[in-house]
């Protein structure tokens, strides 16, 4: 395969979704900022969430950009992509906390997300902080089967869901202050300050080559809940609307 950054190689496939990539990162990173988090962990959720979505490379274009639901078995595959996309980076010689980003940005803070249903404190903070700009830009955002929801509609989905156990509350209410109205103009003006080629800027070496090729799941691990160690489920989890996203 040609020599292409993993976010180049997505580009390449899904416009929308690299586009997608780029706006969560921004996002992350203000949510992040404005949380006072540590530099280190700054750098992590932002090239985690920039390259949070490459294992959709994984997945066939029929159902990354089919126009109508998917169905059940077409869920199951699109599910698969966080792991899909952990591998790919340790594949490419990405720091295992980057990884460990990409792998759980769909869990939930109730245990009922996926693909290992961690809960609580065992999903990464930095996975928390993502999680939450990728559902705000899922939410806004225009795709091929729907239209984006307007920012008000989507701030009252996200407050209603405070205590729904999706997110970490303090989290999220950190998130609903900065997206205030009197907030946003500020928000989207320095977002836009934050350019794509600083966004994707690694801070490990990149290696000559990469395959896109799907990875072979390794053997189950120890358990669903080892944290960390990203085991791979032993079938995925039930279908839902979220595995579009």
């Amino acid at each position: 395969m040609k020599r292409l950054t993993l976010i180049k190689a997505l580009a390449n496939k899904d416009r929308y979704t690299a586009q997608h990539s780029l706006r969560v990162a921004q996002t992350a990173l203000l949510l992040g900022r404005s949380l006072a988090l540590p530099q280190t962990l700054l750098e992590t959720l932002t090239i985690g969430a920039l390259l949070h979505d490459v294992g959709k490379l994984a997945v066939p274009d029929p159902i990354l950009n089919k126009a109508t639901p998917l169905d059940e078995p077409e869920c199951r595959i699109m599910r698969l992509h966080p792991i899909y996309s952990a591998a790919l980076l340790l594949r490419a010689g990405a720091p295992e906390p980057y990884a460990a980003v990409a792998a759980a940005h769909h869990e939930r803070w109730d245990g009922g997300g996926y693909p290992l249903r961690l809960r609580g404190e065992e999903i990464p903070l930095a996975a928390r902080v993502v999680a939450i700009a990728d559902t705000w830009d899922a939410m806004t955002g225009d795709r091929v089967y729907r239209q984006g929801l307007p920012v008000e509609r989507a701030t009252a989905i996200l407050r209603a869901e405070r205590d729904g156990g999706q997110f970490q509350p303090e989290l999220l209410d950190r998130f609903l202050d900065l997206i205030a109205p009197q907030s946003m103009e500020g928000v989207l003006r320095t977002r836009e300050t934050i350019t794509s080629r600083a966004l994707s800027q690694s801070i490990w070496r990149k290696p000559e080559r990469f395959s896109s090729t799907p990875p072979v799941p390794p053997r189950r691990g120890r358990s669903r809940r080892s944290g960390p160690d990203l085991d791979w489920p032993a079938t995925p989890s039930p279908p839902s609307r979220a595995a579009r996203r």
